[in-house]
Order: structure tokens, then C-alpha cells, then sequence
């Protein structure tokens, strides 16, 4: 979700937000997940689950609000009703175990992480849109 929003705020396309954007979701940096797994793989035991999560819930109203802080020109938000197949509502990932036994927490908070997302796909926007051209057809299926 969080690279699709971008991608449309920066093109200046808006942001439809399901449930008028009062779902919610545990977000957290791909960096984090990085070390996330990485401790998993050296620390964790065979078998068992973790949550890497940032263990802060956030709504998708207000991931949006987020990505057009970092905008010179925000992008529209589109309220929508909630999708009838979406029984998601709200998600927050317990943190509790990855912390303890692994010895992980998420540092990237999430705006920071907005930032840096927003910055990365500016400067590769041109790849973006190549890849999208060569998958247009997957695309259009969605």
C-alpha cells in the first residue's frame, strides 16, 4: 500500500482510501524488516514465529496525511465506503516476542520512512514506469 500511495501522490494522482481511511495497519520500514530477518536467521529457533512490527498502529487516513507532508503539492484523498470483502479492519502487530528473544525493535519511524520512500521513488520514477510498461497487462488484470 504504502509504495502505491506514493507512487500516486507523487504523479498527482488521488489517494481512494477504503473505509474512508479508518482501517489500520502496523507499517514498518523496509530497512527494519532487513534486520528484522537477518536477526531471525542468527538469534530465532527453528519453528517459531515473530512479529517484526513497529508495534505502533496507524491509520490509512493517516499514512496518507503522511505522504502529502512530504509533497509541495498534496495529492486529493478520495473517501470511500469499505470494500465487502475487506473484513481487515484493524491490524497491530504484537512486539512483544521479536523484542525479548531476538532482541529487535523497529527504529525507522514512520515518517522518516515516508520521507525516505518519497525520495527514493522521485528518483526512480523512469524505472517505475518501465516496469509498469512491461507489466501492463498484470496490471490491467487487478
Amino acid at each position: 500500500m504504502t509504495p502505491t500511495f506514493v507512487y500516486r501522490a507523487i504523479t498527482g494522482q488521488p489517494l481512494t482510501l477504503e473505509n474512508e481511511g479508518l482501517s489500520s495497519r502496523d507499517f514498518i520500514y523496509v530497512d527494519d524488516i532487513v534486520r528484522g530477518l537477518v536477526r531471525c536467521a542468527l538469534a530465532g529457533r527453528v519453528g517459531e514465529v515473530y512479529n517484526l512490527a513497529s508495534g505502533v498502529e496507524t491509520t490509512i487516513r493517516e499514512l496518507a496525511d503522511a505522504i502529502n507532508e512530504c509533497l509541495d503539492r498534496p495529492t486529493p484523498l478520495t473517501l470511500a465506503p469499505r470494500r465487502a470483502w475487506d473484513h481487515s479492519g484493524n491490524r497491530l502487530g504484537s512486539t512483544e516476542k521479536a523484542r525479548k528473544e531476538l532482541g529487535f525493535t523497529a527504529e525507522v519511524p514512520l515518517s522518516e520512512g515516508i520521507r525516505r520512500t518519497v525520495e527514493w521513488t522521485r528518483d526512480n520514477l523512469d524505472m517505475i514506469a518501465a516496469s509498469m510498461r512491461r507489466h501492463r497487462r498484470w496490471l490491467s488484470a487487478a
